[in-house]
């Protein structure tokens, strides 16, 4: 267990590229910087909030892999399960809301079923 785990933070870490996102907070500083970056409050906000989650991740990944060099598999596996998903569901699209709505149809796996199977029957008659 204390090897896969250690190979599954080894490739989050290289999937969360950390270097590349140390640059974006140090772009996003140095805009949040200028004179004129709170004139449009909502924007300034955005940034700020993007700012906040590349801090959270950088720290959380340093974290995970100080938890790794100390042998703490358990509390690793916790927040590395948590990173995971972090990771898997951080696309362009995944921070806005969804609707989902199931409507029950005709029929579905078990009348198509029970359809065949009496199909079957009469065939073999």
């Amino acid at each position: 267990m204390e090897e896969e785990t250690k190979k599954r933070v080894e490739k989050l870490i290289e999937k969360l590229a950390i270097e590349e996102k140390q640059k974006q907070v140090r772009l996003l500083e140095a805009e949040s910087m200028k004179p004129d970056f709170w004139q449009d409050h909502q924007a300034a906000g955005k940034k700020m909030k993007e700012l906040s989650d590349l801090q959270k991740e950088i720290e959380e990944a340093a974290f995970l892999s100080e938890l790794v060099k100390e042998g703490e598999f358990k509390e690793a596996a916790k927040l590395l399960e948590k990173m995971e998903n972090l990771l898997y569901l951080s696309g362009p699209d995944d921070e806005n809301p969804a609707i989902v709505s199931i409507h029950a149809g005709k029929g579905g796996h078990m009348k198509r079923l029970k359809k065949y199977m009496v199909k079957k029957r009469v065939s073999k008659v």
